[in-house]
């Protein structure tokens, strides 16, 4: 019976992470928590939160697919130094001052949060710059998809917001767009580190069936929502994810 009560509370827990994480991502605020008060290891409550996000972002990846607004020929470099970065993530997870990474993300975040609320003035300055210096503010974004794809594969949480911040300011498209796009790039940058994981062993099976099951249909159910209300929701949406992801981390200094 108490195994029965353990699955059904990590279903809960995948189905409303996936629900939010299929909108504006950081669907991780609820199933990593639940993983870890499930009495799982740091490194395995990781690594089974890492691997059933593959699943996840892949279901919201899908829905957009179908919608055609993704481009693959341009994503693709992107999708390789997400994954790369994952891998050098998920390796460094054990070692890495993880307080003092919790500080860093958060001023990442509270600067995040500044420039969204900002986008339209930002919006005018980039096209100005893109128009003089486009292959320098594609390299810039390049550079930062390898840094937070080794935060997604050391942490994983709020990457697939992070990822669409970066379409968002850097390459100008929109939040129902760079969601999109977060969510293929995300699958890449969680399955680097999922095979870091999986190889040492850093994955709990009896959670991760139930948890992936039901973080897919969340997501496909949250992506299809966030399709139908529009780039007003997901902008909303996005900011209060944000501001929520930076208290957390400020509260548990």
């Amino acid at each position: 019976m108490e195994e029965f009560f353990k699955i059904l509370i990590v279903s809960i827990a995948g189905f409303l992470g996936g629900f939010l994480g299929g909108q504006v991502g950081g669907g991780a605020l609820i199933t990593l928590p639940v993983l870890l008060a499930l009495g799982l290891a740091p490194s395995v409550a990781m690594g089974t939160n890492v691997l059933h996000g593959v699943f996840g972002n892949l279901a919201s990846g899908l829905r957009h697919f179908r919608k055609r607004r993704i481009d693959f020929r341009k994503i693709w470099p992107y999708l390789i130094l997400a994954f790369l970065g994952a891998a050098i993530g998920a390796k460094l997870n054990i070692s890495f001052d993880q307080i003092l990474l919790k500080k860093i993300i958060a001023w990442l975040l509270v600067t995040l949060v500044i420039l969204t609320l900002f986008k339209d003035f930002l919006d005018k300055k980039l096209q100005v710059l893109e128009t003089h210096h486009k292959k320098g503010m594609e390299e810039i974004a390049l550079g930062l998809i390898f840094l937070f794809g080794i935060y997604g594969g050391m942490f994983s949480i709020a990457i697939t917001t992070l990822i669409a911040f970066l379409f968002l300011i850097f390459l100008g498209k929109s939040f129902i767009d760079s969601m999109a796009h977060s969510f293929v790039v995300t699958t890449f940058c969680l399955l680097g580190g999922s095979l870091i994981y999986f190889s040492q062993g850093a994955v709990n099976f009896f959670y991760l069936v139930p948890l992936t099951i039901f973080t897919c249909l969340g997501s496909w159910l949250g992506t299809g929502f966030a399709i139908k209300r529009g780039e007003r929701w997901i902008h909303r949406l996005f900011l209060v994810i944000v501001i929520i992801l930076v208290l957390k981390l400020i509260l548990n200094w």
